[in-house]
């Protein structure tokens, strides 16, 4: 059979969705196919990436179900996987339906091209915007000109699936948005663990520089105690050489008061003697005059004020010293942060992205008509006020149809 692959698939009962065969992450069709532990598969080098920029953290997870892996798991071919993704894209991703097309009855969805009596439509094609019965859905399976024509299941209401502002599918709006939410996930987890980085960094940094300190400031008390162990020695030294000159002065002027005391004792005795023999031979030992020591100049009252002052005037100098690096000191601790500023980033491509979507023209907040507030998830709600935003009717309704879908699965998890 000229349809391959597809039609086997069929007479088996399976019909493929392009989407099936799309790498979350690049949304793309798979290219070089792999499946990690948790079962999911992705493009080898888009995978890759993304867990290139988890290594310095040791911890790698599944884009999808956010399950964990310990060590980093091997990339391993699904060769099944790619063989049918390589089949599939030679012959097109719709399988052939083998039913026979019946007509159409109150409340089905009618062939859009039937004449006449109207089949049922098996399909509906939201880049044809039309709906086909399974005859004249023949050329989307056999024609690579409808490759990549989405098609699901029948719908009425099939024109309220196109954006009538941008005629776009709203389906890639909401691609495009999850592409670049995902784009806005991966930047700010690389600044979250670069964030943990640096804050982890400052903390190291911090303990060496308080380890640093608390050796020099322990030198400098050292070499202040030494110092002032040295001026108390200074003054002790001074004192003892001091005294011991003077004790040598005060003995020499001692001796020689006591050697006067004694004669001019033998001096009055002998002025009452009236043995005129004894008078003169006494006379002449007691009338010779005694060297007399010199006595050096000296302070009458010395004192140790100008050496207090000396100290007090380095005390002075020593502590303007310490104001001034102190100050230097502090302006050099102010200067390690890690947040330079607080001020909100404008992402210009994640305004594109949002904006055609909404019918903006300009950044706006993201909120809804304050009757839909749904819960995302357990520990985030969506909450906005009414009119703020004025959207196509059609892009509102669909996008309340997926929040509610949301907040159902979100209550029940």
């Amino acid at each position: 059979s000229p349809l391959g692959l597809p039609f086997k698939m069929a007479q088996a009962g399976v019909f493929l969705e392009h989407d099936q065969f799309n790498c979350s992450i690049c949304l793309d069709v798979l290219k070089d196919p792999v499946t990690i532990p948790c079962g999911h598969s992705y493009c080898k080098s888009c995978i890759k990436n993304y867990w290139d920029q988890d290594d310095y953290l040791g911890i790698y997870g599944c884009p999808q179900c956010r399950q964990s892996f310990t060590p980093r798991p091997v990339l391993g071919r699904n060769t099944m996987l790619a063989d049918v993704v390589e089949k599939l894209k030679k012959t097109g991703l719709h399988a052939w339906p083998t039913t026979e097309p019946t007509q159409a009855e109150a409340g089905d969805v009618e062939c859009d091209v039937c004449s006449g009596a109207k089949n049922k439509a098996f399909k509906s094609c939201l880049v044809c915007l039309a709906s086909f019965c399974q005859t004249h859905l023949q050329p989307h399976y056999e024609s690579f000109a409808f490759q990549k024509h989405k098609l699901v299941s029948p719908s009425k209401k099939i024109q309220e699936q196109l954006c009538a502002r941008h005629d776009k599918l709203l389906e890639n709006s909401l691609a495009e948005l999850r592409r670049v939410s995902q784009q806005r996930i991966e930047a700010r987890e690389q600044e979250l663990a670069d964030l943990k980085q640096a804050s982890q960094t400052l903390t190291l940094s911090a303990q060496s520089a308080l380890e640093e300190i608390e050796r020099v400031f322990t030198e400098l008390v050292c070499s202040i105690e030494r110092r002032r162990t040295e001026v108390t020695e200074l003054i002790r030294n001074q004192e003892r050489a001091a005294v011991n000159q003077t004790q040598t002065v005060i003995q020499e002027l001692e001796q020689e008061i006591s050697e006067l005391r004694m004669r001019d004792g033998k001096l009055a005795e002998l002025s009452h003697t009236e043995d005129h023999i004894a008078f003169l031979q006494n006379y002449k030992s007691v009338c010779s005059q005694p060297e007399s020591a010199e006595v050096p100049s000296f302070t009458p009252k010395p004192d140790f004020s100008s050496v207090i002052t000396a100290v007090s005037e380095f005390q002075a100098l020593l502590e303007d010293v310490c104001q001034g690096g102190f100050v230097n000191i502090s302006e050099k601790v102010s200067d390690v942060t890690i947040l330079q500023s607080m001020t909100p980033k404008n992402d210009p491509e994640a305004n594109r992205a949002f904006a055609p979507v909404f019918g903006m023209a300009a950044p706006v907040p993201f909120a809804i008509n304050a009757r839909e507030h749904q819960v995302l998830d357990r520990n985030c709600s969506l909450a906005g006020d009414a009119g703020s935003l004025k959207m196509d009717p059609k892009i509102e309704a669909f996008i309340l149809k997926k929040f509610r879908r949301v907040s159902v699965s979100a209550v029940h998890q």
